[in-house]
């Protein structure tokens, strides 16, 4: 669930400079009392489950914006205007942590005409979850949200669908059309991930590879402007027995908050917790399915 930091989330207003402006797979939902108004689909095989949550509707004022986001071939574009450089940013800073800056294309221009956009939850909280769709076409504008794109599964199709009423402006007419192809590959993420990193672990080691600092530096970047508090689960394959296999889980979960702290990440931003070997999103049968559960999730 929702670390503490989540139970006061604060949304995005181009005419506000957030405190913890976007900068990370991250800014995110609120749960209870909090902003975000979805969970989306847990891990594949569970029940579809989608909570709202927002602020008074009374003490803010939800706003669109004019943006269109496209993904397809791996690459998201975005076209549109805002008011401001920093509202720019806001967009693209989660955008190019997700999906790599050479997969961002910007087209979005700048003008201090431009409608404001202040959505019900985060830009990251958004795209991570749009992140798994395979493609699609979003378009924010005239208080309509207007959605197509190819789903992996129903149950993703149907998070994504009831989401869209939420994540945005409350309210807002919601238009959508996801063609459904199932693709056992493109797996959910659960709920309230945002982040699923594949760190190099070798088999029995919970030690931080050199190759995997760089990919941690840029993730600690986003944390130190986004400042909320994360919860670092780490994962094993199903290699050797359960107890310990959970016990190097929370290993290799402290391992990497030891990292991002030397990063400058504040230690009370960050929570480590070892899942063992649960939930894996690959076969275990083969060593490629084994490596992608040696895995770290970035999770509100």
């Amino acid at each position: 669930m929702l670390i503490q930091f989540l139970g006061d989330l604060m949304v995005l207003n181009t005419e506000e400079k957030i405190g913890v402006s976007v900068g990370l797979v991250v800014s995110a939902i609120a749960i209870g009392a909090a902003l975000f108004a979805t969970k989306l689909l847990p891990a594949t095989g569970q029940k579809t489950a989608v909570a709202a949550s927002s602020v008074s509707a009374a003490s803010k004022e939800f706003v669109l914006g004019e943006m269109q986001m496209v993904l397809a071939d791996g690459k998201i574009t975005f076209t549109g205007r805002v008011a401001d450089e920093a509202s720019k940013q806001r967009l693209l800073k989660p955008a190019r942590l997700l999906w790599g800056a050479d997969h961002v294309i910007d087209h979005i221009t700048v003008e201090a005409s431009a409608p404001a956009f202040w959505w019900a939850g985060r830009p990251i909280e958004v795209l991570a979850r749009l992140k798994q769709l395979k493609a699609f076409d979003l378009k924010l504008a005239n208080e309509q949200v207007v959605l197509s794109g190819e789903a992996g599964s129903s149950k993703l199709a149907d998070g994504i669908q009831i989401g869209l009423s939420q994540w945005f402006k409350p309210g807002a007419a919601v238009l959508s059309q996801l063609n459904v192809v199932e693709d056992a590959q493109l797996s959910v993420w659960h709920d309230d991930v945002l982040l699923n990193e594949s760190i190099e672990f070798a088999t029995g080691s919970a030690a931080v590879s050199a190759a995997s600092e760089p990919r941690l530096k840029e993730i600690a970047a986003f944390l130190l402007e986004d400042g909320r508090v994360i919860r670092i689960l780490g994962y094993t394959d199903n290699v050797g027995e359960p107890a310990a296999n959970q016990k190097l889980s929370q290993d290799r979960a402290a391992a990497v908050r030891i990292t991002l702290i030397k990063f400058g990440v504040k230690g009370e931003q960050l929570v480590a917790v070892g899942m063992g070997q649960e939930r894996p999103i690959a076969d275990n049968s083969t060593e490629a399915g084994r490596q992608k559960n040696r895995r770290i999730e970035f999770a509100q």
